[in-house]
């Protein structure tokens, strides 16, 4: 079975910006509803299940009534928190070899994650496979309560994305 992960360093900034919106109590009692505390996020480096995070958000957001924090939380989002993955996706020329940079490196921020690409119509949608993300919690409580990655997916018109997606990307 696979497990989504997130890397320690994504996960204390969502902390740090949940901190923002939320006093540390209820973060911390978030925290404690995902079987954690602040001392996970002292590490340097390493990983926790992307689930966890998907816990912290939506208890956040539940204790203080926000249906909207995820997006939030994402519109806030500092992706510079990725140090060289950030650099190296964002440095991209054009668009469409930023997202083929960023599907090749996810494994890096994300195990067990991808980028997904779609066609529909003149549009090309972009969003992140997430499968075991919900087990948790179901899609409809997470939607309800604005619980979203900020990957969760984008449509871009077809023509605009360069040569990185010139190709089938898959």
């Amino acid at each position: 079975m696979r497990l989504n992960m997130v890397t320690i360093r994504e996960f204390s900034h969502v902390v740090d910006l949940l901190d923002r919106f939320a006093a540390p109590e209820i973060v911390d009692g978030a925290l404690l509803s995902a079987g954690l505390d602040r001392s996970v996020l002292k590490e340097k480096a390493g990983f926790a299940p992307y689930a966890a995070e998907g816990v912290v958000v939506e208890a956040v957001a539940r204790s203080i009534g926000d249906r909207h924090l995820g997006a939030r939380v994402g519109h806030a989002f500092d992706y510079s928190t990725y140090g060289a993955y950030a650099t190296y996706v964002l440095g991209a020329p054009d668009l469409g070899t930023a997202l083929e940079r960023g599907r090749r490196a996810l494994v890096l921020t994300h195990p067990g994650s991808s980028i997904t690409f779609r066609q529909t119509g003149s549009h090309l949608v972009v969003g992140r496979d997430f499968k075991g993300i919900d087990d948790h919690r179901s899609q409809a409580s997470r939607r309800r309560h604005g619980v979203r990655h900020r990957g969760r997916g984008a449509a871009f018109p077809r023509g605009g994305l360069g040569a990185g997606l010139g190709r089938s990307p898959r």
